[in-house]
């Protein structure tokens, strides 16, 4: 099969469009065609040796992706061949104390998905069939490999956080991948959307997806405009997708008592923290990214009935995917970039 395939940590000269062995099915396995898989700024970190996860190599990255099931093994019961599924990302053990508990998402012996084990950026994928999730026939693979953020987005808003209807919320890198999807989570969930980005060309996109107000940190003082437009009160909850020099502006922007949702660091995992800052106003930060099956099956009820609707910033071949990296690296995407096998 033709797979994008990492042979060595570094610049992208390391990846690699080349033919690999169709992986092999094991009793309670599912053999996945790949149709669709949406990239991840992830697989930067990965591929430059930055992600802290120890990945094997050769490594087919990928952890997002939609297909049908083409072969399934002996012990398997409710995927048969032909189903639209989703192999979801956190490949959980099923049997420790938090897959239990229903907390499969940070499960004691978790595998990610593209990063621990191979991936999506190939013709075929392979899951076990307890972390497969059926698509509805009608839902369209580029529709759910790209709308697989929506479920970091609801773990980190409606889960973690617990926004609610009329609280405001500030995001942050609303235009990636992430930030476009989570803006429409905060929407459906019925908060006042304050969204960040990095420069003027992506306001309209921001807007679109259903911010009440975009602020171009680049060219405006994050934190000052939040007050402006909370007449001083800050925010009750912010989500934090970038980290680095976003950080402080965002949780200063949170009201007493209000809540921080972390969810990644692309843009600087190192930061001092003032810890009486944080338990003098009561402000909860919190981190989060690692969503359950049963989000994974929610949201995509959510797709199916058009509630939600992912951007997709562009389309392209697998053989693209040194491409799609540098476009990701020069964060000029809005949205999503979907890869075609």
């Amino acid at each position: 099969m033709h797979a994008m395939l990492l042979t060595g940590f570094g610049g992208p000269e390391h990846l690699r469009h080349t033919e690999v062995p169709v992986p092999t099915l094991e009793d309670d396995e599912v053999l996945i065609r790949v149709r669709a898989a949406a990239t991840n700024r992830v697989e930067i970190d990965i591929r430059r040796g930055l992600s802290g996860l120890g990945p094997p190599l050769p490594l087919v990255m990928g952890p997002d992706g939609a297909g049908e099931a083409v072969a399934v093994g002996v012990a398997v019961k409710d995927i048969v061949v032909g189903d639209h599924v989703l192999p979801h990302t956190m490949v959980s053990c099923g049997r420790c104390e938090n897959c239990q508990r229903g907390r499969d998402n940070v499960c004691r012996r978790i595998r990610i998905l593209g990063s621990t084990m191979w991936g999506c950026h190939a013709e075929y994928v392979v899951a076990p069939a307890h972390r497969v999730v059926k698509l509805p026939p009608e839902l369209p693979f580029e529709v759910m490999a790209a709308g697989n953020k929506f479920c970091t987005a609801w773990e980190a808003l409606a889960v973690t956080a617990g926004l609610r209807a009329g609280e405001v919320v500030l995001i942050n890198a609303a235009a990636g991948g992430v930030g476009s999807c989570a803006v429409q989570v905060a929407r459906h969930l019925g908060a006042r959307v304050i969204a960040a980005v990095g420069s003027a060309a992506k306001i309209d996109q921001v807007r679109a997806n259903g911010a009440d107000e975009v602020i171009d940190y680049g060219t405006t003082d994050l934190l000052e405009r939040v007050r402006s437009l909370t007449d001083g009160r800050g925010v009750d909850v912010g989500l934090d997708i970038a980290g680095g020099a976003l950080f402080h502006p965002t949780l200063q922007s949170v009201t007493d008592g209000g809540r921080l949702a972390l969810i990644g660091a692309h843009a600087g995992k190192m930061i001092e923290i003032d810890l009486t800052d944080l338990f003098r106003r009561h402000v909860a930060v919190m981190g989060c990214g690692r969503w359950t099956k049963a989000i994974s099956q929610h949201v995509v009820g959510l797709l199916a009935a058009g509630a939600l609707k992912p951007t997709i910033f562009k389309t392209m071949t697998l053989a693209a995917l040194n491409e799609a990296h540098a476009l990701m690296s020069d964060r000029t995407v809005n949205g999503r970039i979907v890869l075609l096998p």
